[in-house]
């Protein structure tokens, strides 16, 4: 009898899991040698044009913004993200203007009925994120027309942190309202 079940459910697993659409690439592997903000990045890119799906949080099924992060996190560095956008927007540490890094989480206020959305900075003033309804997973700049004017802050979870009255060289600048870099 308990074979006879064994056997049903695990059919009923197989069959179901087949019928799952969505990114079917394969999972990306990198060496531990490349630096955990690299690793981030390259993960975050490998999962470009995976469809955008309200409360997804794997390619199998899509991302929205908050999924996407948590994944990608998770798979590069092994760093367990909540899975909602205002609860990431409290971890890490706050990032002063200008001196945005590679992996660094970028936060957006859409609407005030979508008052939160995050993205992974990716360098050269571009992040990378789930965007919306119809969407896929891609890359914009911080200063295109759309973003510019909705982006509220960023944190940093990985080092190094920032400290108070460091000044590091930036690849972009975010000073009184104003975006500026290459």
């Amino acid at each position: 009898m308990r074979w006879g079940l064994f056997t049903i459910l695990f059919f009923f697993m197989l069959t179901g899991c087949a019928g799952m659409q969505g990114n079917d690439r394969p999972d990306l592997v990198i060496s531990g040698k490349v630096p955990p903000r690299q690793r981030v990045v390259k993960t975050a890119h490998h999962f470009l044009g995976t469809p955008y799906r309200f409360g997804g949080a794997t390619p199998a099924e899509g991302f929205d913004c908050s999924g996407y992060v948590a994944y990608v996190f998770s798979r590069s560095v092994g760093l367990s993200l909540p899975r909602v956008t205002g609860a990431q927007i409290k971890k890490g540490r706050p990032v002063p203007g200008g001196q945005l890094l590679p992996a660094d989480l970028v936060f957006f206020r859409i609407s005030r009925w979508q008052p939160l959305h995050v993205g992974i900075y990716i360098g050269g003033n571009k992040f990378i994120h789930a965007p919306s309804r119809g969407g896929e997973v891609r890359v914009e700049r911080l200063d295109h027309p759309f973003w510019k004017p909705r982006y509220r802050t960023a944190r940093r979870l990985l080092p190094p942190f920032p400290e108070k009255g460091q000044a590091r060289p930036a690849t972009f600048s975010f000073v009184d309202g104003v975006f500026s870099g290459p």
